[in-house]
């Protein structure tokens, strides 16, 4: 199962197939994304355009590579450079020193929480070789989350500073907040078949599940530069019956976002997107409406990846909440 920490999905609310809740209002006649902008796909990848995700945020892990690690790269002939190595996970800019990622990329295999001088992030760039370092000053991991469980609500909120005697500051002042849906009366709500777009820097190659080559029997790879990839949201049956299995035991809930691309397409997310953006057209404006969870493999076609939902009112109120309650210098839960 690739838990995108190396990355990926969940859905909304249920299709009228499940049990477990009502169905997500049917596409609406206006307010869509315009025609072609659908993006391109991160495993396959199409850069994204300068400029175009100013909220995008990486982070990264201060461990050293394991022997592990690099006895696997020796075995597939590759030589990883430093950014490779470093990199971990997506975010995105909500507001000033604010971003939200994916809890399980501050959570271990057993639900342990992660020190916080593990982690790392950067800021205002769209290629890897060329980041702003910031620190991290504290994060709030969504009570209920559960790694080893049914992976619902993969939220944290991270508070982020900036380091002092860093000289490429002028690189993070590119970085530009993005509203999350539903903050603003009169948004539309997320629904079955809308075109949303997801972003980041992790694995180009479609692969199954604890591959370690893509499909082509090629190494795995990250790209430097930011990927992005337009996707549709499915009903939650397709993530409950082709991907979640035991882990969407009582259905997938509000707090979970199924997309993915058409049957016939090898589009998705992957390893190293974790926590990263997925947006959606309103208005005139882009917004936040998801993140990067998890998913089994990359990119094989008919299979959707789950993504957190950050829109529903539970969770925004519990972003607000984070912002006040979250104890500076650690890692913690907080319901």
């Amino acid at each position: 199962m690739k838990l995108f920490l190396p990355v990926i999905l969940f859905a909304l609310a249920a299709p009228a197939q499940a049990q477990d809740q009502a169905p997500l209002p049917a596409p609406p006649s206006g307010d869509v994304e315009p025609a072609g902008d659908d993006g391109g796909r991160i495993v396959g990848g199409t850069i994204a355009l300068p400029g175009s995700v100013p909220w995008q945020v990486q982070i990264v892990t201060t461990n050293p590579i394991t022997a592990a690690e690099l006895e696997q790269d020796r075995a597939l002939g590759v030589t990883r450079q430093n950014w490779e190595t470093r990199h971990l996970c997506g975010g995105a800019l909500i507001a000033p020193g604010w971003v939200l990622t994916a809890a399980h990329c501050f959570v271990d295999k057993r639900d342990g929480l992660r020190a916080l001088n593990e982690r790392a992030a950067a800021l205002g760039a769209q290629d890897l070789r060329f980041t702003t370092p910031m620190r991290i000053e504290r994060v709030a991991i969504f009570g209920s989350y559960s790694r080893s469980g049914n992976k619902k609500n993969d939220v944290a909120l991270v508070r982020i500073e900036p380091i002092p005697g860093q000289t490429n500051q002028a690189i993070a002042a590119r970085a530009q907040p993005i509203r999350i849906l539903g903050s603003r009366p009169g948004d539309r709500a997320l629904a079955l078949l809308d075109k949303v777009t997801v972003t980041g820097w992790g694995i180009t190659g479609a692969h199954e599940d604890g591959d370690v080559r893509d499909l082509a029997k090629r190494p795995l790879r990250q790209s430097p530069e930011l990927l992005e990839v337009g996707l549709q949201v499915k009903p939650q049956a397709d993530c409950r019956d082709k991907v979640a299995g035991a882990a969407a035991r009582g259905g997938l809930g509000a707090g979970v976002i199924c997309a993915g691309g058409a049957a016939n397409e090898s589009k998705d997310s992957c390893s190293g997107d974790s926590g990263g953006p997925m947006t959606r057209v309103q208005g005139r404006e882009r917004v936040l409406v998801g993140l990067v969870s998890w998913g089994v493999g990359c990119g094989i076609k008919g299979r959707p990846g789950l993504y957190a939902n950050v829109t529903d009112p539970a969770m925004l109120k519990w972003i607000e909440r984070a912002k006040t309650n979250a104890p500076p210098g650690q890692v913690t839960r907080l319901r």
